[in-house]
Formats: C-alpha cells, sequence, structure tokens
C-alpha cells in the first residue's frame, strides 16, 4: 500500500485521502463489478463509454467534440 500512497503523492493527490480510499472497501473488486453490471446491460464492455440520460451513447476514443455534441442533443431535448 505505501506504493500507491507514493504514487498518490506524486501525482499531486492528498496523500491522507488516498490512505482512507485504499483502506475502505468501497472500490474493492466486488464494487467495480457491480458498478460495471448497468455498463455491460447497455452494451458498454471497454472504455471509455459515455452514457448520457440512460439514451445517448459514444464508444471508444472520441474527439471531444462527439461527447459534447450528446450532451447539447440531451439537453436540448430535456428543455424542448
Amino acid at each position: 500500500m505505501a506504493l500507491w500512497i507514493r504514487l498518490a503523492g506524486e501525482a499531486g493527490l492528498d496523500q491522507e485521502a488516498a490512505i482512507k480510499v485504499l483502506e475502505s472497501r468501497e472500490y474493492d473488486a466486488d464494487a467495480v463489478r457491480q458498478d460495471q453490471k448497468p455498463a455491460r446491460h447497455l452494451g458498454i464492455r471497454g472504455v471509455p463509454g459515455y452514457v448520457v440520460q440512460g439514451t445517448y451513447m459514444a464508444f471508444g476514443s472520441k474527439s471531444p467534440d462527439e461527447p459534447t455534441a450528446l450532451l447539447h442533443q440531451a439537453w436540448a431535448e430535456t428543455v424542448a
């Protein structure tokens, strides 16, 4: 765990916060798998995967314009 804490500090992260996260079970393998279930249901098999309002999706590496366009489209339909 010392390595992860050192790397967190080198990356500019708060080391005390890193210790708390690493000591918690919030991000263990089971928790991550639970988070993956809804993504798999939507057909997401890798990263990045963008889902906006459960309707608009984009998969794979995209230019910044593509996820932005999804957000604009979802917003336009929300306020319409």
